[in-house]
């Protein structure tokens, strides 16, 4: 509220007498932004960077499914969020630079870095809470640390994407620009992480044991976490034998790696392209030359 007030006070614009487009115009324009080939390059980019780190959603509900709850989370993020207030100084000057998709592209890295050591975190907490019920100061101390590396990338990764997309935008349409962009970007993401919730059950192994001999010799294949609550009214304990989600990270920071050496020319010419170049009115057939020999 004070931020808005100060610049309500203090902040002027120029007036400009602009026509403000109908909805059939927008709606051309988006056209005319899809069919630009940088952008069509740009967008298969955006969506298969997201599989890289598809897993990293799962991770967080296997965090509290082995015992770490979101209380504990919760906790833990007040000092995480106040020394991030910090981030935000030094990831302007970052996100300022010229090669801003070189930057984004490397700080994939420091991610991939993580998903792994989350999934480590994730084991070592089941593997902690099997042997002495409880989780060690060490592994919150390990979790603190890791959740601390994250929000600091996972910020400079938002910043430097953000720039970029507010460097390229056109003037005359720029917010809808942006929005296309971002809905390109949120829809790979939303798509790449609700396919590696659904899949982790998949490969994951259950099983149901009971304590009375009759039911032990139930021939049932409680393979199926569907059947958990049919495991519980039978007074069985629904128990998972092996954790897909181990798999998963597994694949995820080795696609993602495969995917970084692919695909880095292209983030680099991308990169190179003038801003003009993105703009509908200005668009320079020469780029799709470049691209394609880049593609190729």
């Amino acid at each position: 509220m004070v931020s808005t007030t100060l610049l309500g006070f203090f902040k002027s614009e120029k007036a400009e007498e602009t026509e403000i487009p109908s909805i059939k115009e927008t709606y051309v324009s988006v056209f005319k932004i899809l069919k630009l080939k940088n952008v069509q390059m740009y967008a298969l980019i955006i969506f298969t960077s997201q599989i890289g780190t598809a897993v990293s959603g799962t991770l967080g509900l296997k965090l509290v499914e082995k015992g770490f709850g979101r209380d504990t989370q919760a906790l833990m993020g007040v000092p995480i969020t106040f020394i991030g207030v910090f981030f935000p100084i030094i990831l302007a000057k970052v996100a300022i630079g010229k090669n801003i998709l070189k930057t984004w592209a490397f700080t994939y890295i420091p991610c991939y870095c993580n998903l792994a050591m989350y999934g480590l975190l994730v084991y070592l907490i089941q593997e902690s809470v099997k042997n002495t019920g409880e989780i060690t100061i060490g592994l919150y101390i390990f979790a603190a640390a890791g959740w601390l590396f994250s929000d600091f990338f996972g910020k400079l990764n938002y910043s430097v994407t953000m720039a970029f997309r507010a460097r390229v935008s056109d003037p005359e349409i720029g917010g809808t620009y942006t929005t296309l962009l971002n809905t390109i970007g949120n829809t790979s993401h939303k798509v790449c992480d609700f396919v590696a919730m659904f899949i982790v059950d998949k490969i994951s192994r259950f099983a149901c044991t009971f304590d009375e001999q009759e039911f032990s010799k139930n021939e049932t294949n409680w393979n199926d976490k569907k059947l958990q609550n049919q495991c519980k009214q039978l007074n069985g304990t629904f128990t998972t034998e092996y954790d897909g989600v181990y798999i998963e990270t597994g694949f995820c920071v080795l696609f993602g790696l495969i995917w970084l050496s692919v695909a880095w020319k292209t983030i680099l010419k991308l990169d190179s392209i003038p801003v003009e170049s993105w703009h509908v009115k200005k668009a320079d057939p020469e780029v799709d030359a470049v691209l394609l020999s880049a593609k190729k």
